[in-house]
């Protein structure tokens, strides 16, 4: 009697799993991480759009960034500080906003370039008044327990999307910004 109790149980056992496994649905793969590296077409356009600045906006941009970048490796060493509170900061960000959108190329290059230190001017830029732009980013890019952004794929992805949305806004400033220069 024992002995049959258990078969039963057991047969039932494994007409159950068998009638379970029937009715379970194809199990999707996960999900790649985004890819966040700009794309050959990206850099083109962010190439056409710094090509078309004036050499002035230009120069003077790298200028302002070559001496906020002394200026921050001498500080750090001296004092460690955020790179955001060098007084040659708010000349570099003065000088973009000065420029508006047409700045945003300019950026979006030394973003592509792997220049991290670039990330307190993007979002001073980019992202008023917003402090956790970054977290809310790398949120949308995680993949959890799989995949987790670097800082580098965060400031990428945020240039891509700003790219692809402010295009037509970004070259209008530019077209306005020569016309001013030519009158």
């Amino acid at each position: 009697m024992k002995k049959n109790l258990i078969i039963i149980i057991i047969t039932g056992l494994i007409s159950t799993m068998f009638s379970c496994s029937k009715k379970l649905e194809p199990v999707e793969p996960d999900p790649d991480p985004i890819d966040c590296n700009f794309t050959q077409s990206e850099l083109n356009q962010i190439s056409k759009f710094m090509e078309l600045l004036p050499e002035k906006v230009r120069n003077g941009f790298k200028d302002k960034i070559d001496k906020w970048g002394e200026a921050g490796r001498s500080e750090l060493r001296s004092f460690p500080c955020s790179p955001s509170k060098i007084k040659e900061y708010d000349s570099l960000l003065i000088y973009c906003k000065q420029y508006g959108k047409a700045s945003w190329p300019l950026v979006f290059d030394r973003v592509a370039k792997a220049y991290i230190s670039i990330c307190p001017l993007l979002k001073d830029l980019t992202i008023e008044g917003n402090p956790d732009y970054l977290d809310h980013i790398s949120l949308s890019l995680t993949i959890p327990g799989k995949y987790f952004p670097s800082n580098e794929d965060v400031l990428n992805f945020h240039c891509k999307k700003l790219l692809e949305k402010e295009k037509d806004n970004i070259l209008k400033v530019i077209h306005e910004l020569i016309k001013s220069e030519n009158n």
